[in-house]
């Protein structure tokens, strides 16, 4: 049903919103394999399947039928967008969190000796779960390099897919590096030194954000514990001076 339905999808004027999934997608890394004009029909289906379970609940409540029904079905459409939103932000934050690490590592196996390319199989030979999305980029890369890609276009698509500042400096470094001819190993040392410096400074920057976040529960706790402990005392003082 999806395939049938993305070629009457592929025929709509809706080329903002086909671009907007396609973007999703990219960052999730193709989820599920599917374009733009599928995943568009994906969410149409699941419209179409809920309206059957709606028309069963509506039965058992008239009045709030139209509700029902109109209710579920745009909830089913939302749904696998929702779920699109969800995988490609736990991508690009794994990437983010993981990368440091991978490139001080990927330093020490360019300093042993290994070119760019083995170390980068070297990381994903070690991997403790090689469908991480680190590593299954780190594939993708060999991937390109192994099609004829040169190093620049297979660093850059991996940006595009990947869009935060950690890639945006690895991929900077490891390009100028190669133009300009400096030794890689040595560029990508350094670059891990900045990549842990700036992880521990995102993380001090989070810890401070909780705090702040914290204050507003922390105080509402305060209040109802003290009305907790306050409040028996005034009924108490109420009552007695009543009698």
């Amino acid at each position: 049903p999806v395939r049938i339905m993305s070629v009457a999808v592929q025929r709509m004027p809706i080329h903002d919103l086909r671009k907007s999934v396609g973007e999703q997608l990219r960052l999730s890394g193709d989820w599920l394999g599917l374009n733009p004009n599928e995943f568009i029909a994906l969410s149409i289906v699941c419209g179409l399947l809920s309206i059957i379970p709606a028309l069963a609940l509506a039965s058992l409540a008239p009045q709030y039928g139209v509700h029902t029904v109109v209710g579920l079905f745009a909830l089913a459409v939302v749904l696998p967008y929702s779920k699109l939103t969800e995988e490609s932000d736990m991508r690009v934050k794994h990437v983010h969190r993981t990368l440091p690490a991978a490139v001080e590592l990927m330093s020490l196996c360019m300093g042993a000796g290994m070119d760019f390319p083995g170390s980068i199989r070297q990381i994903i030979d070690t991997a403790p779960d090689r469908s991480a999305p680190l590593y299954d980029e780190f594939a993708r890369i060999l991937q390109e390099l192994d099609l004829g890609r040169t190093r620049k276009q297979a660093l850059l698509s991996f940006q595009d897919r990947v869009p935060t500042a950690h890639v945006q400096d690895f991929v900077s470094a490891v390009v100028q590096a190669e133009e300009k001819g400096n030794p890689l190993a040595r560029v990508l040392r350094i670059q891990a030194n900045l990549q842990r410096a700036r992880r521990s400074s995102e993380i001090e920057e989070n810890a401070g954000k909780a705090a702040v976040k914290l204050m507003f529960p922390s105080g509402l706790l305060l209040v109802c514990c003290l009305i907790l402990i306050l409040g028996p005392v005034g009924l108490d003082k109420g009552f007695s001076g009543r009698f």
